[in-house]
């Protein structure tokens, strides 16, 4: 539908693999304050502030000095409270995986046991209308630098502070930052998306300035899970992730606006066409989808090639639809435009749902479809 110089759609969203947004802080849900239910596969969400109020003296002071002494130590008393019968304020259950409960079963005393909420609304955890923008971003730049690089490279000069196109020396087009750093990136996307004034970002001309997206509605159901961050090369297990998962074939859409009068007066920088933008998911996305199906076949990672394989498959149908990879899982492949960048793969991955994060499935994966709204 348009109005006013607006273009209004909904953007579908299928999701494929668990996602995890964080909620852009230090926030992290304690150990003291959830309890896990191994026989009903739950974890019981806590008030810790009413639990010490309620909780007679003696046992007020045996949970201050638990949680003093440690999350492991907290969570033994509070599961032999539960044991015991003795009343625990719950704010909520959410299911978990077995890979998050057997992490929290056996946990080492040092372990922290925190785990990561999605971002809340006073209805409830949704998925903010940010994360998709940023995936849809990320797609577009790289959709507006690959023509550049046909036999040329794309140069930081340091000295200069600016991006420089010149003949490429083996023939093949690749940006070449050096030690540029974060000023580096920042004038490389101005330089794709046209913004840039005397060599300098404006961020007011920035073409995604136009593209409107809102959060999801709250979330019918989440869950907890085990993640892992692993170095391929490193012979050890890799960071444990605890973290509460939009579960894969949750639906939803959200809303998404083209405010086209912005280019038409040159507010900002260029247009932002949304059959252009699917084009721009489909060629960006398929492209590290077929990278990622080689790198796990090459390291014999079954599960998570099995994944990849099938989603090649779904993705190669024709209805209109696109990938999207977002939130906690997208990693250095899409954040740097790492195709566009004579380097090395990925160094560090990101899975879900096993205790050995090769043997666990991929993050992020999301099957969406821009629809026109009705009148």
């Amino acid at each position: 539908m348009k109005m006013n110089g607006m273009r209004v759609y909904e953007l579908e969203l299928d999701f494929k693999s668990a996602v995890h947004v964080g909620t852009g802080g230090e926030h992290k849900y304690p150990a003291y304050a959830y309890l896990p239910d191994f026989a009903k596969k739950e974890v019981v969400l806590l008030d810790p502030e009413r639990l010490v109020v309620e909780l007679e003296e003696d046992r007020r002071d045996l949970f201050l000095r638990a949680v003093a002494d440690g999350p492991v130590r907290a969570q033994r008393l509070l599961r032999g409270w539960h044991e015991e019968g003795v009343p625990l304020p719950e704010l909520g259950r959410l299911p978990a995986s077995p890979a998050f409960l057997n992490t929290v079963k056996n946990a080492s005393d040092d372990a922290m046991l925190e785990f990561r909420p999605l971002p809340r609304s006073l209805e409830g955890p949704y998925l903010p209308g940010s994360s998709v923008k940023g995936a849809l971003r990320t797609a577009w730049i790289y959709y507006q630098l690959e023509p550049k690089l046909q036999q040329r490279d794309l140069v930081y000069a340091g000295d200069r502070r600016v991006w420089e196109e010149r003949p490429s020396k083996d023939g093949e087009g690749y940006i070449r930052p050096g030690r540029g750093g974060p000023r580096a990136a920042q004038l490389l996307e101005g330089y794709a998306l046209g913004y840039l004034r005397g060599g300098k970002p404006n961020m007011y001309r920035d073409p995604f300035r136009a593209v409107r997206l809102g959060d999801g509605p709250p979330l019918a159901a989440t869950r907890l899970e085990r993640g892992g961050t692993f170095h391929p090369k490193r012979a050890d297990r890799g960071e444990i992730v605890l973290m509460e998962v939009i579960p894969a074939g949750t639906r939803l859409r959200i809303p998404f606006r083209y405010h086209e009068g912005l280019f038409r007066h040159k507010v900002v920088a260029g247009k932002v066409d949304t059959d252009d933008l699917a084009d721009a998911a489909r060629t960006f996305y398929g492209g590290v989808l077929d990278e990622e199906l080689s790198y796990t076949q090459q390291k014999n990672w079954g599960a998570a090639a099995d994944f990849y394989r099938n989603l090649l498959e779904e993705a190669e149908t024709n209805d209109g639809s696109f990938l999207l990879r977002i939130g906690f899982g997208s990693g250095k492949l899409s954040n740097t435009l790492l195709f566009l960048m004579d380097e090395a793969f990925p160094i560090t991955r990101k899975s879900a749902g096993s205790s050995m994060p090769q043997m666990g499935l991929p993050l992020g994966w999301v099957k969406a479809r821009l629809i026109e709204a009705e009148r």
